[in-house]
């Protein structure tokens, strides 16, 4: 599950800190990025304090903090589904098995040419082709020839 970024995770407070430790941390926070103040680049202090600033209006304001609260609770929602979705293989891919059941159920017809196989194959890569046995064997003597060839250089 992916973590959402919130106005608590900004201000790095807890979901349920009073009022008062939201303000303490807006006011660290800001003495620390204050754009005079602050010993990196100017664009970068500005850019955190712009959303230091926006987190803080957010969550000082009791309505805005309840709506933000309610927006979290859908995003968990939302993640949570997601990934219990992804963990159960519940997609819209078949699986391996619904994809066999239904390859075994197509018609079997003599006259298929090789291109029409190949096709399947690469459309779906759930299912590989076979191994040709050859060029396996042909690339193994290559190699052993070209080790070979080395051996008798170097020695």
């Amino acid at each position: 599950m992916a973590k959402i970024r919130t106005h608590y995770d900004n201000l790095k407070v807890a979901r349920n800190a009073p009022a008062s430790v939201i303000k303490a941390a807006y006011k660290a926070l800001c003495q620390t990025y204050h754009p005079d103040k602050f010993e990196g680049r100017k664009e970068e202090a500005e850019r955190v304090m712009k959303i230091v600033n926006a987190s803080y209006e957010a969550l000082i304001d009791p309505v805005r903090r309840a709506s933000h609260d309610v927006w979290i609770d859908e995003q968990e929602t939302k993640s949570t589904q997601q990934s219990e979705k992804a963990q159960f293989g519940a997609t819209d891919e078949p699986t391996e098995q619904q994809y066999y059941k239904r390859q075994d159920a197509l018609p079997i017809h003599e006259n298929i040419s090789q291109p029409q196989i190949v096709d399947r194959w690469v459309d779906n890569p759930m299912v590989k082709p076979p191994k040709i046995i050859g060029v396996d064997v042909i690339g193994g003597w290559i190699v052993a020839l070209l080790i070979t060839a080395v051996i008798k250089l170097i020695g």
